[in-house]
């Protein structure tokens, strides 16, 4: 499960737009949506896409998608 409130922190951190965020991992607007609210769940490399992009920690790459919140 994928702890929504520390990827939109790490996303604000970073000035970004989920539209820039889902379009580099290619998939939509939606899609992206529905994955950041625990609808569908990231695949292993979109986690890998965002831990670029965001420059996350591997520590933070854990407690964002591996959450068992």
């Amino acid at each position: 499960m994928t702890n929504t409130n520390e990827l939109k922190k790490a996303i604000e951190r970073k000035g970004l737009k989920n539209n820039y965020l889902a379009a580099q991992m290619g998939v939509s607007i939606g899609t992206f949506s529905r994955k950041l609210n625990n609808k569908v769940e990231f695949r292993l490399s979109e986690i890998k896409c965002l831990w670029k992009i965001l420059e996350l920690t591997g520590e933070e790459v854990n407690s964002i998608f591996f959450s068992q919140k």
